[in-house]
C-alpha cells in the first residue's frame, strides 16, 4: 500500500497510522468498501483487522468519514471535515457515490496488483486514476 500513498506524509512508526493511512486512502481512491480497506492492510500487514473496524469507527465518531451501504456492501468516503483534516488537495466530490462500481473495481485491480507487485526491488510509486485526472486538469 506504500506506493499507493507514495506521495502523502506518514510515519508507519506512529500508533495512529491507521487513522491517517484510511484517510489518505479515502483521500486518494474516493471512496473503499470494508472489505477493500482490510485487503490494503493486510498487503503490508500494517494493521489487523479489528484495528481497522475499530478506528474506522473512531473516525466516522468524529465526523472526518462516513459511510453508505450498496445492497450489502459498505463503503467509506472522506467528508469536508476529513478532506480538511488531512489537507486534501483533490476536489472533494458532492457525491461520492457517483460512479461507484466503477470506483470501486479500480480499487479490486489496485489491491490484486499491489498483492503481486509489492516486495519487487523497483516498484516505488503506484499513479491513482484520480492523480492522474487530477495532474491532467492542472497542466491545462
Amino acid at each position: 500500500m506504500k506506493p499507493l500513498l507514495y506521495n502523502y506524509y506518514i510515519d508507519y512508526t506512529k500508533k495512529d497510522k491507521t487513522r491517517l493511512i484510511i484517510l489518505c486512502l479515502l483521500h486518494e481512491l474516493r471512496v473503499i468498501s470494508v472489505q477493500q480497506l482490510i485487503d490494503f492492510f493486510q498487503i503490508e500487514r500494517l494493521s489487523a483487522e479489528s484495528t481497522v473496524y475499530k478506528h474506522l469507527n473512531l473516525l466516522k465518531t468524529d465526523g472526518l468519514i462516513a459511510q453508505s451501504k450498496n445492497g450489502m456492501h459498505t463503503f467509506y468516503y472522506l467528508t469536508k471535515e476529513g478532506h480538511n483534516y488531512i489537507g486534501g488537495y483533490y476536489t472533494l466530490p458532492k457525491v461520492p457515490e457517483y460512479n461507484l462500481q466503477h470506483h470501486l473495481q479500480i480499487n479490486d485491480y489496485l489491491i490484486k496488483m499491489l498483492e503481486l507487485c509489492n516486495n519487487h526491488p523497483h516498484f516505488k510509486a503506484v499513479v491513482s486514476e484520480r492523480r492522474k485526472v487530477y495532474e491532467v486538469k492542472d497542466e491545462k
